[in-house]
């Protein structure tokens, strides 16, 4: 059967893109990957915010983790290794979630912006380009939530 499917369905198509597939098939029904895509975020720590710094994300129902910029997510997933992860925020029932307005800064200006809270614990602030962007990562946030039993009036400012 596979054969069959290599010469009429995978013919045309080249080997980085079929591998890319399946690490997504991967992702998505072990690893129940609800979003993915690169993002700027921050965290504070005791009473000062980091530099911002761009990261690849992904969203499970458990936490966001975040690799390194030179990271894709075929190479997050790929049996060769992979990229080094860099963090994680764990999503607990005491999570909170802020929608904010865009960041203006010195050297860039960034639309779409959220943080994410387990204080005292840890405190993270994530920005992407757009405010569609910013919504769909919302929405995903929300259903991640709803998943931990996490109440309607623990998100602010929507």
């Amino acid at each position: 059967m596979l054969f069959i499917m290599e010469d009429t369905t995978f013919s045309y198509t080249s080997k980085q893109k079929i591998q890319t597939c399946i690490d997504d098939l991967f992702m998505w029904l072990v690893e129940e990957v609800m979003k993915k895509g690169k993002v700027y975020k921050r965290t504070k720590k005791q009473a000062n915010w980091t530099h911002w710094v761009k990261r690849c994300c992904i969203l499970t129902h458990q936490c966001i983790r975040y690799y390194g910029t030179d990271a894709t997510t075929a190479t997050i997933v790929s049996a060769t290794g992979g990229s080094k992860q860099k963090g994680e925020f764990t999503i607990t029932k005491n999570t909170k979630l802020e929608s904010l307005k865009g960041y203006s800064g010195e050297l860039r200006y960034l639309e779409g912006r959220f943080r994410l809270a387990n204080i005292p614990v840890l405190e993270m602030e994530i920005a992407v380009d757009d405010e569609n962007e910013k919504r769909s990562w919302l929405s995903d946030l929300r259903r991640s939530f709803c998943a931990w039993g996490i109440i309607q009036h623990q998100f602010k400012n929507f």
